[in-house]
């Protein structure tokens, strides 16, 4: 368990002077969180490691943001960039409208799952401001070195997401796939979870006794201004698959124009998931191209739900 690797009795600290600290402060965009009393500040004793911000001064709001939330046009990314600062493991109390959604990362070999879409608190070196990480969509930045880097050099691991995203929040994913029955077609359903815009699925006999010679991957494409019009797909063997065309959408909301996905599916052979447990890439062609990863998360659950059929 990931927990057994994380000095908890610590870290449970520690915010509790910090992140309360914090609250009590004003950070408009005028006037970020104050510095923390020396006497309050448990910067040294922190278990996480250090990191320093190493993005665009302008971006830093992308990443980090006070009480007040957004931190506007203020010079403080300016101010902060290059400084160390310590990730707590701490959440901010959740709102109601808070919509939360579940992630999986890959970390050296290790699949991971945790909520997103929450917020950390962050303590930055000698105590002199105290901000909250907004874990969004923020997860692949943290790990990623034109954006922040780690002290000591190491590469980023499990227990850096644990406190970028929370101590108890952070934990080794679990394997599952989700099984359907339809009395009336007499057909099972197994699929897994909708994850980064992909799902696999097979289909079996109502009584879940027949194992099947292939499985979908099922996937949104999407595409700005106009449509892909996908009608192949090739893996990295160099097998063409027909596509089947499943569901379109256009969303014209944002500035830059409509946004338009594709809804396709893509028959591969059972076999394929035995031989590619890791994961897989697969890239659909038409009047424009999409290259997709297919997780070692995905292969695993879905041969999980396949292990459920007693032939």
């Amino acid at each position: 368990m990931i927990k057994s690797f994380l000095p908890i009795a610590t870290a449970v600290f520690l915010l509790t002077g910090c992140a309360t600290t914090s609250q009590n402060n004003n950070s408009s965009a005028e006037n970020a969180p104050k510095s923390i009393n020396e006497n309050q500040c448990h910067y040294n004793n922190m278990p996480g490691a250090e990191f320093i911000y190493v993005g665009t001064p302008k971006y830093f709001s992308l990443y980090f943001e006070g009480d007040n939330g957004y931190l506007g046009k203020s010079d403080i990314g300016t101010k902060l960039k290059g400084k160390k600062f310590k990730f707590s493991g701490n959440l901010a109390q959740e709102k109601s409208y808070q919509k939360k959604y579940r992630k999986i990362l890959n970390i050296n070999g290790n699949d991971i799952q945790f909520d997103s879409n929450v917020k950390t608190a962050v303590l930055f070196e000698n105590c002199e401001t105290a901000l909250w990480f907004k874990g969004h969509v923020n997860y692949d930045r943290v790990q990623n070195e034109d954006t922040f880097i780690k002290v000591d050099g190491q590469p980023f691991n499990v227990n850096d997401l644990a406190y970028a995203y929370g101590t108890n929040n952070v934990k080794p994913a679990e394997y599952k796939a989700n099984i359907e029955i339809d009395g009336f077609a007499k057909r099972a359903t197994i699929k897994t979870e909708f994850q980064d815009k992909v799902m696999l699925r097979a289909w079996s006999d109502s009584k879940m006794k027949t194992k099947p010679n292939e499985f979908q991957v099922y996937v949104d494409l999407g595409f700005l201004g106009d449509w892909g019009h996908i009608t192949s797909a090739r893996t990295r063997d160099g097998n063409k698959y027909s596509v089947t065309k499943i569901n379109t959408d256009v969303d014209c909301s944002g500035n830059l124009g409509c946004y338009l996905t594709e809804t396709v599916g893509v028959s591969l052979p059972i076999s394929f998931l035995e031989e590619n447990k890791n994961g897989f890439d697969i890239k659909f062609y038409g009047m424009q191209q999409r290259e997709v990863k297919i997780s070692g998360y995905h292969v695993k659950s879905l041969l999980q739900g396949l292990e459920q059929i007693k032939i």
